[in-house]
């Protein structure tokens, strides 16, 4: 149950963990949070809020042993109530169901763990978790949508669903005090990002930003490429006739080679976009030769493609990025993405953030793509509108013919 605040989740886990008690004679469940004074005071509380006192057979208060009446007075159900700290204390448990409330505070190590307990004898066996909306990069997004299995079920909940038990005003008062993009995880439940920090963009909006575009012909087609084998990244963009800056999609390697990158690249322009010629802007440590091998722009210079380079600060990238997103022409934004690329705007919309001095962080996983766009920043715009720069250094390579690849 992925629930926005005040939706109810932790009271749905606690009802259907007492509806698997009831209805299931002799199961043993438990429900679970990552410490035990949140535990308490909040799922422990709310759980004793729905159980029916007249089917409470005992509470042992200090192990937290709870037994239930089922419809076969002979076998009771058992329930236990435990924090997370100590994971190693219900390795020897044999569980007909465990539920995990808040389960975005937890590691994916608790939830395998816990699944691995799973294997009390005819009993329909059951994992839960209730949780706020993630990131898409938490293990609760990988399993329920990145990799849903066929024994993974999502449910959501807004906090709208639960208007009848809250404050008169309470949504409406939240909404006048936050962001469009707060209301949008907290509010309506759905997932986003988790800040770090201050938002290296915060000028960038779903309202102004984000809208479905479609490549111009007769206009060429600009690839950045950010390098490194851990998360290779190539993003396809163009200027329209009045000077705006449209990404269409981007490429986000994952432990691949720069020779695999770049035929997956080849293989991507080729089937959406074979009629344009490229242009292509790159990371200037692509130039440096290697240890083990060729530099990755000879590599990539090897399949006909010859990228420009400059060198520039991701602070400065940042500051003509910002500068775009901020300037309208025409009524649009200078800036826009088309929505197929969430991994760029989870970046854009707070997932990119700035450290203590201002400066973009170097986070591992953002930082990719927002160089990858940068790099074309830096060459373009940065160029046209004569943006001072300590020590500026081009690279202009010999261009071959553009357009289509050899398949």
């Amino acid at each position: 149950m992925v629930g926005a605040l005040g939706s109810g989740k932790t009271s749905t886990l606690c009802v259907e963990a007492l509806a698997l008690l009831v209805e299931n004679p002799g199961n043993v469940g438990l429900i679970c949070r990552r410490t035990l004074p949140e535990l308490k005071m909040t799922t422990m509380k709310r759980f004793f809020e729905y159980c029916p006192k007249p089917m409470i057979i005992s509470w042992n208060k200090t192990e937290r042993e709870l037994y239930i009446q089922t419809s076969d007075p002979a076998r009771p159900s058992l329930l236990y109530f435990g924090p997370l700290d100590d994971i190693n204390r219900y390795k020897s448990l044999e569980l007909g169901f465990f539920g995990l409330d808040e389960a975005d505070e937890t590691d994916k190590d608790h939830w395998l763990t816990l699944c691995g307990r799973l294997r009390l004898k005819n009993i329909p066996l059951r994992g839960m978790v209730a949780t706020n909306p993630t990131s898409p990069q938490h293990w609760i997004h990988d399993l329920w949508i990145k990799e849903k299995g066929p024994d993974y079920e999502l449910f959501r909940s807004k906090t709208s669903d639960n208007m009848a038990n809250l404050p008169p005003g309470y949504i409406e008062r939240l909404r006048r005090s936050f962001s469009d993009d707060w209301a949008r995880r907290f509010l309506d439940g759905e997932f986003g990002v988790l800040q770090s920090g201050d938002p290296c963009f915060p000028d960038f909006t779903q309202k102004h930003h984000i809208k479905t575009i479609s490549p111009l012909n007769q206009r060429d087609m600009i690839r950045g490429w950010d390098f490194g084998k851990r998360r290779p990244f190539c993003c396809f963009t163009q200027f329209d006739d009045y000077g705006r800056f449209r990404i269409y999609r981007h490429v986000l390697g994952d432990n691949e080679d720069i020779y695999q990158f770049r035929d997956r690249i080849i293989k991507v322009s080729n089937q959406f976009y074979n009629t344009f010629n490229f242009i292509d802007y790159a990371d200037p440590s692509g130039a440096n030769e290697k240890d083990s091998g060729k530099s990755s722009i000879k590599v990539l210079n090897e399949r006909g493609i010859y990228p420009k380079y400059r060198r520039t600060t991701p602070s400065q990238r940042a500051v003509e990025m910002r500068r775009m997103m901020r300037e309208f022409k025409e009524g649009e934004a200078s800036f826009i993405v088309d929505p197929i690329n969430q991994y760029l705007i989870e970046g854009f919309m707070g997932g990119y953030s700035i450290d203590d001095n201002g400066e973009p962080k170097k986070d591992g996983y953002y930082e990719h793509g927002m160089d990858g766009v940068g790099y074309i920043i830096a060459n373009t715009c940065m160029m046209e509108n004569k943006v001072q720069q300590s020590k500026v250094e081009i690279f202009e390579p010999k261009w071959s013919f553009g357009g289509r690849y050899a398949r």
